[in-house]
Order: C-alpha cells, then sequence, then structure tokens
C-alpha cells in the first residue's frame, strides 16, 4: 500500500471542526438528510457476503414425523444427495447403535453420514461398520484419547478416498472422499470432508489449513461438501466475534461457500445458553427444494444435522456393485497365464520406464481376464430388521419427552425422559440379540449361511443372507 506523503491532497483537509459543526447545525432539528431508512447504509454490499448470508436456503429442527411428511414431497425415484452428521462422542457400539434405530425410523436412507468423535481405536475402529456403506475413519494415535471421524459413503456411490486433503492431525482429524461426477451428473465431481477441531487446538492454524483445502478444491474446480464439528460457534453475527473466527466466516464466503445450519446445534439447559458448532457448508448451487435442518437428537449432547440436495438423476430401482471373484479356482488360473507370459521380451527394451510399463500391462491384461469385473445387484436395504414398529413408537415418545424435557427441565419430566430412555435402549439390545438367535437356530445346520450372520455382525461383510 501507498503512503500519501502530502496530507494537503486528501479532500477536506482544510476544514476545520467548527466549520464541520456549523454546516450541521445548518439543518437545525432537521436530521432526515443523515438517516439510513432500515439501516440500508449498514447492509453489506459485498456480494459475497450476500451469497452466504442472504442466500434462501431455511433450516429448521425437524421431529422424526414432521421430516417424514417434509421428505414425502421428494420424488421417490429420483436419486438426491442426502448427508448426515453427528457428534457421537461415544467408544461403544451403544450410541451408534442408537443411533440406527433412531434412522430407522426415518423415510430415507443417507447416501453420506458422518460421525465425529468416534473415539476409535485401531483394534476396534473395524468393528464400527455400518451395513451397506464403505466406512472411511480417522483415529488418534495409541497415546490420545477421543477425538476421531467416521464417514460412511453408501458402497453403490463410485467413490475414492483422498488422503491427500487431509488436515494436519494436530489441528483437526479429518476424512475425505471424492464421489464421480456421473453419480448426480453434475458438471463437476463432489468432494465430501468431515471435520472434528478440537476445542483445544488452535483456530489460528485450523484456519491456515483450512485455507490451503478450499484453495486446493478450488483449483481443481470441484463441489465439496465440509460437514463436521468445528467447534467454532457461528451463531452470533461476524461482528460480534473473536478476530480468529470471522476469519473462519469468511473464509468459506471468500471461496462462495455457504453456510447451511443456521439455527443451535447444541443447548445446556442448566445455564440456558446454546450454540452452533456442527455444520454443513458447500460451495454447490442452492435448489428451491433442498431440505436443510436440525434432528434435536439425545443421543449424544450434541444435535444431528442433515442436507438433501434435490436433484433430476433417475434412481436405478435396482442398484447394483462391481465386485471380483478371487476364488482359489481364479486365482490358479491367473498363476498360470503368468507362467506363460515370455518375460524375457522385457529384456528387449532399453529404456526401464517402457520396461516396467509393459510389465504392469502383461500382469492388469491377466488380472482383468481371470478376475473380470462381475455386476452384483444389492440386495440389502440400510435397515434393522429387529426394530419393529413397538420399538419405532417408542422412539418417537422418546423424542416427544425430550422436546418437553428441554422446554420445561422439572424434575418429573427429567424423569419420565430417562426412564422410558433406558426402557427403549434395552429393548433395543434385546431385540437384536433375540433376532441373531433366532437367525442362528434356523441355519444351524447351515455352516456357510452361519458364518455370514457372523460377519455381518462383525462388520466383515455387508451382505445379509439372499433367500432368508
Amino acid at each position: 500500500m501507498s503512503t500519501i506523503h502530502n496530507m494537503n491532497s486528501l479532500p477536506f483537509n482544510n476544514v476545520k471542526l467548527s466549520e464541520l459543526s456549523n454546516l450541521l447545525n445548518d439543518h437545525g432539528n432537521d436530521t432526515s438528510a443523515f438517516e439510513c431508512n432500515n439501516n440500508d447504509f449498514f447492509n453489506p454490499v459485498d456480494p459475497d457476503i450476500n451469497f452466504g448470508f442472504n442466500a434462501n436456503h431455511p433450516c429448521s429442527y425437524y421431529t422424526i414425523n414432521g421430516f417424514n411428511d417434509a421428505h414425502e414431497k421428494f420424488n421417490s425415484k429420483i436419486k438426491h444427495l442426502s448427508l448426515f452428521h453427528m457428534n457421537i462422542r461415544s467408544s461403544s457400539h451403544k450410541n451408534l447403535n442408537d443411533l440406527l434405530c433412531y434412522l430407522n425410523t426415518l423415510d430415507i436412507d443417507f447416501r453420506v453420514i458422518g460421525l465425529s468423535e468416534n473415539w476409535g481405536k485401531a483394534h476396534n475402529i473395524d468393528l464400527r461398520h455400518i451395513p451397506g456403506y464403505t466406512h472411511h475413519y480417522c483415529i488418534r494415535p495409541k497415546s490420545k484419547i477421543g477425538g476421531g471421524a467416521s464417514l460412511y459413503i453408501k458402497k453403490e456411490l463410485q467413490q475414492k478416498n483422498r488422503k491427500d486433503l487431509e488436515l494436519d492431525n494436530a489441528v483437526a482429524e479429518t476424512v475425505f472422499v471424492e464421489i464421480d461426477k456421473k453419480e448426480y451428473q453434475t458438471n463437476r465431481n463432489i468432494i465430501i470432508g468431515l471435520v472434528y477441531r478440537p476445542p483445544s487446538t488452535s483456530i489460528l492454524k485450523f484456519n491456515e489449513q483450512l485455507e490451503k483445502l478450499l484453495n486446493s478444491i478450488q483449483r481443481e474446480k470441484k463441489y465439496a461438501y465440509l460437514l463436521g464439528d468445528f467447534n467454532i460457534c457461528t451463531k452470533d453475527e461476524l461482528a460480534t466475534t473473536s478476530q480468529h473466527k470471522q476469519y473462519f466466516s469468511e473464509l468459506f464466503l471468500s471461496h462462495l461457500y455457504r453456510k447451511l445450519i443456521t439455527i443451535p446445534t447444541r443447548t445446556n439447559m442448566i445455564s440456558q445458553t446454546s450454540s452452533l458448532i456442527d455444520n454443513i457448508y458447500t460451495n454447490m448451487p442452492y435448489n428451491k427444494g433442498d431440505l436443510t435442518g436440525v434432528f434435536q437428537t439425545h443421543i449424544s449432547d450434541h444435535y444431528s444435522i442433515f442436507t438433501i440436495k434435490t436433484s433430476t438423476v433417475n434412481k436405478d430401482e435396482n442398484q447394483y456393485l462391481f465386485r471380483r471373484n478371487l476364488n482359489e479356482k481364479n486365482i490358479a488360473s491367473f498363476r498360470k497365464s503368468l507362467k506363460k507370459i515370455n518375460w524375457n521380451t522385457l529384456y528387449d527394451y532399453s529404456d526401464t520406464q517402457q520396461a516396467y510399463s509393459h510389465f504392469i500391462k502383461y500382469i492388469k491384461e491377466c488380472f482383468d481376464l481371470q478376475f473380470p469385473k462381475q455386476k452384483v445387484k444389492i440386495n440389502y436395504k440400510n435397515r434393522n430388521e429387529w426394530i419393529d414398529e413397538k420399538l419405532k413408537n417408542e422412539i418417537k415418545e422418546r423424542e416427544r419427552l425430550s422436546i418437553i424435557k428441554r422446554k420445561n427441565p422439572t424434575q418429573e419430566n427429567i424423569a419420565k425422559y430417562k426412564s422410558l430412555k433406558n426402557l427403549n435402549l434395552s429393548n433395543q439390545r434385546k431385540a437384536e440379540i433375540h433376532f441373531y438367535k433366532e437367525q442362528f437356530e434356523l441355519y444351524k445346520s447351515d455352516t456357510n449361511k452361519s458364518w455370514k450372520i457372523m460377519k455381518r455382525i462383525l462388520g466383515k461383510d455387508s451382505r445379509f443372507l439372499k433367500n432368508r
């Protein structure tokens, strides 16, 4: 920035304070010349700010029944991009199972489920599976407790893990997956990012990493959804927050990302305070039919957030995966094919790079020949079979009592909610145990199907029995 050395060149530099006062006093008591109707003068005119604050993307609280009524307007034959996030705060399967039972009451299978603070470790993270989803995750080093992030993407979506986009683990735990543009017929691939920033880490350092991330996505010309628990409250106006928090919001605005969640995602009944620290940011254009909101779940001390992007892509009635059959017979054929190749031809190339390229080419040709991709129909529907109508009604009643308890936290209301919550969790566990006991009893003479049941419980196989 250039420095002005001659102050006399500035306009009105020679006007004295007394002259300015007389000028203003000439208007007498009429101050209309200096009034701004509806504070228009102070309204932001910057297009980036207007993009973020004035875009028409409503966000509301939803009950189970309220969401199902709103979702009913969506064409079930259209494939919509839907994302869900929750800070689950749990090292056990209990909270995850409780969440899956809650999702079971909703008339939707979310395509993306993000869970921050999975508290996972190397020895148990693979057990945190959700059938029908590919599990991408980030966990803390063995010496540290808590934290972590799990991103579940529907298996039928073409996806690839983007570890190159991950932030420094000392600043935030992140997972990134890229979805092929063909899935939703967009003109760009879609990057899904899950972020958990621990409250103890530096916001300044996090902003530095976030800026690099947003720049990378911008250079690649990709769409993106960044969801998670950022532990940066954006409930208040920018002008009333700290400098680093302002910069956090401004980073998204300057890269033309919209903040989808605009209502508190965490409340404290004792202190009567609330905060907005869980959010979803996206640079995808807004459609009038998009649905965004918050579920006031009480599985952890955070509410759940979601967004559904309207689409025009027809959903296949039958969904498929492509798999290779790596059985012993095909492996034996693959080995025979490799033995038949005349590897001596590789010595004819003086360029080692050319020799290596042909070496890989030969192996790939044999691999594709002996392990061809097979189109496999997906028969699994993301529902827990043991959740019957009685349990669904218990979950809905539990939600109703939770809302009453929050609005009027008397000892009686709190006791009623806790009693039903404990009963419902107990009934969920009993129903699941009973379901698997029946399955083992039914197929006790069929070793193959019994193993499939065990693999499903352990999360080693998302397919269940085709002929039950």
